[in-house]
């Protein structure tokens, strides 16, 4: 006599960050009760049940570079599991748990950053206001740094590597603060992550980040988007310091922050816009091509999409 599982249906954790879809391939991630799914979004049918947290998974995310197709989820146990596939991503037989840490508390978010197949840093976002820095080489998962907000809990983060050393680091939260830090992935130095500044404007919490790299007469420039419960999004341009820029962004009455990091490293960070339209919360944002064959640093050729919980998507 044989058994096999003709079909499984199973609930969708209501978290903002319960879904991933595999950046390469068409596999979905979503976590359900104390497990993360595997979803074929072809037939719609959940093939593998990753089983390894005792609690409510929060947030699953794929890494994008890795050989074997690999995934990274963290839960209300504080468990952070990275679970990796050899094989087909739809088979059970395929999937091993490869790594796996225990914070104290709850996991609310993770961001990743690849800078090669075998190396990425990850931030951990927790309910105790605590934020980790990892750095994980496809076997093991080093902690390197902790920060930690007091009283105010921070739920969004992006990662983005500048002149191939500098890490730049963005967190945001209930405070409605855009707080920047940098870490040098080179630095034979223990203490090797700064703190530079941290911006007002939004006028309630932060809630999620989306940041794009673009180009523009051949220098390169990162836009920073922060969306916020305030129901607006702020575009921040992040670039190399340019005396002229400067002295026009002064004039245009744009407010400008200098980053410099190490001597003669000089970055500029103002703001470029703030879009409206939405009329309550805003979850999630996240950047995007208008045409997937054209060019990803050209800015007419970047969309910016935004989910609120007005049931409305704007892009």
């Amino acid at each position: 006599m044989q058994i096999r599982n003709t079909f499984t249906s199973s609930g969708c954790n209501t978290v903002y960050h319960s879904v991933a879809w595999h950046p390469s391939q068409r596999v979905v991630a979503y976590a359900s009760c104390n497990q993360v799914n595997i979803l074929d979004p072809d037939s719609a049918q959940v093939s593998v049940s990753l089983i390894g947290h005792s609690k409510r998974v929060n947030v699953p995310k794929f890494f994008a570079l890795q050989k074997e197709t690999t995934l990274i989820s963290g839960a209300s146990d504080g468990s952070l599991i990275i679970w990796k596939n050899s094989g087909e991503p739809f088979k059970h037989t395929s999937w091993r748990e490869d790594f796996k840490a225990q914070l104290d508390e709850s996991i609310s978010n993770i961001v990743i950053r690849e800078i090669s197949d075998t190396e990425a840093y990850i931030v951990t976002l927790t309910t105790s206001t605590q934020v980790g820095l990892w750095k994980y080489d496809g076997k093991d998962l080093q902690q390197l740094e902790v920060l930690h907000f007091g009283t105010t809990f921070q739920e969004a983060a992006a990662l983005e590597l500048i002149d191939g050393e500098n890490l730049f680091i963005f967190l945001g939260g209930v405070d409605k603060l855009v707080h920047i830090y940098t870490y040098n992935i080179k630095s034979t130095e223990k203490a090797s992550l700064q703190y530079h500044v941290s911006l007002k404007g939004h006028e309630n919490a932060i809630t999620d980040y989306a940041i794009t790299k673009l180009k523009e007469n051949n220098e390169e420039y990162f836009l920073l988007a922060s969306s916020s419960r305030d129901m607006m999004v702020r575009l921040w341009r992040l670039s190399k310091y340019d005396e002229k820029v400067d002295q026009l962004k002064a004039f245009q009455n744009k407010n400008n922050h200098k980053i410099t990091l190490g001597e003669g490293n000089l970055f500029i960070l103002s703001l470029e816009s703030i879009l409206s339209g939405h009329t309550d919360h805003i979850s999630s944002i996240t950047w995007g091509l208008d045409d997937p064959k054209g060019n990803p640093e050209d800015e007419s050729n970047i969309v910016l999409l935004s989910t609120s919980f007005d049931f409305s998507c704007y892009i």
